[in-house]
């Protein structure tokens, strides 16, 4: 799951959430004629709406754009005049971005936390992250989930949580990128010093985590239409309802809400865009497997000690499975074929994954169905520690 989102060259999109207050927020029309600024302008984006802010266009007040680092294909890419699903004449539907996450990343998301507590502002935030986080997990019916992967553990991580280093206007109190390439959007910045450094109540930090994810994972501002955001790079969600859904904790201009829940489209939103699939995300029971689960860590004395992996026998009718292991979502080994359909099997993972090294990282079973190889289930990640 090596992300190739996280090349310097490609476009860095971002959306945040505007406050409701009574500072100006006058966008400064900028004139510079940067091939970005054309594009901006090509891509229906007017120019009263484009404000220059150093290194980024912040474009309709909720999006960044990096001016130097722009993959222009990538541009063209995302904003291509993708057709609208069917929308009632007002537009005023939940929207999704054409880009979505892929299968088996949106049932993989590593996200930054933070394991311990420094006294810092931005680890409240990760630290809200992971609340955050369990709340689109706990959204029945769909194959959204997430894989708390603390800092200390190094490598790519799916979704940091980052300071932005001054990056965002005093009134915008996060920002977040877009799906690209089958990943979601690979960051989040948090405002430290939002509103001249207001207080942002534990309720406050996770209704706008949760609002941030939602972007990161493809989901555009509920209201999109009423505000008249331009609709290149959002598709309605026709499953969701007519008129603006003032409950949804996607819509615009809400960052000083305290979480209260998700709206009853916000759900519809969420399982008509990432349904559970083909695969049972509970046929696995471990290692380390359901929804939203902590990241686990094994500890064997030697390389041949067995891992014992489990499943719910019931769920799926096959007389045999065969299960395989996947090291950062990439396939290493068979471990066996032709398994009775028992709902137990023991195995030395290590010698799969190992290389002759005293850890690994990022470890996943997958079981598959041997009456039909399209019925599958990968559990979550874990580690294994060899003494």
């Amino acid at each position: 799951m090596k992300r190739v989102i996280f090349i310097p060259c490609l476009l860095l999109l971002f959306t945040a959430c505007k406050k409701n207050v009574s500072e100006s927020n006058a966008p400064t029309t900028s004139t510079e004629q940067t091939p970005l600024f054309q594009k901006l302008i090509e891509a229906g984006f007017s120019k009263d709406h484009i404000q220059d802010i150093g290194k980024y266009y912040l474009v309709e007040g909720d999006m960044l754009f990096d001016k130097k680092n722009t993959d222009m294909e990538f541009f063209e890419d995302y904003f291509k005049n993708a057709p609208l699903a069917t929308t009632d004449k007002n537009g005023e539907r939940h929207w999704v971005t054409p880009t979505i996450v892929s299968n088996y990343n949106i049932e993989n998301m590593k996200m930054d936390i933070s394991e311990f507590n420094f006294g810092l502002e931005l680890n409240d935030w990760k630290r809200s992250s992971a609340t955050a986080m369990g709340y689109w997990a706990g959204i029945a019916n769909t194959s959204i989930n997430f894989i708390r992967y603390p800092s200390s553990f190094g490598g790519d991580r799916f979704i940091n949580v980052v300071d932005d280093a001054g990056t965002l206007p005093n009134n915008v109190i996060a920002a977040a990128e877009f799906p690209s390439s089958g990943s979601p959007g690979f960051q989040i910045r948090i405002n430290l010093d939002f509103l001249s450094d207001m207080t942002v109540s534990p309720g406050q930090r996770t209704y706008n985590l949760v609002h941030e994810i939602g972007h990161c994972i493809g989901f555009r501002h509920s209201d999109l239409a009423n505000n008249t955001e331009p609709q290149n790079g959002a598709i309605a969600i026709p499953t969701t309802s007519a008129g603006i859904d003032n409950s949804s904790v996607m819509k615009a201009g809400t960052a000083l809400n305290s979480w209260a829940g998700f709206s009853v489209d916000d759900i519809v939103a969420a399982q008509s865009v990432y349904p559970v699939g083909l695969g049972y995300t509970n046929w696995l029971t471990s290692p380390n497997s359901g929804k939203y689960p902590n990241y686990s860590h094994y500890f064997i004395l030697d390389y041949s000690d067995p891992i014992n992996i489990t499943w719910n026998a019931s769920l799926v009718s096959t007389p045999t499975v065969t299960l395989q292991v996947y090291q950062n979502g990439v396939f290493k080994q068979t471990i066996a074929v032709g398994v009775p359909n028992t709902g137990s099997f023991s195995y030395p993972i290590m010698n799969a994954v190992g290389n002759g090294a005293h850890s690994a990282y990022e470890i996943q079973v997958k079981i598959i169905s041997d009456a039909s190889s399209f019925v599958s289930d990968f559990s979550s990640m874990f580690d294994i520690v060899s003494d």
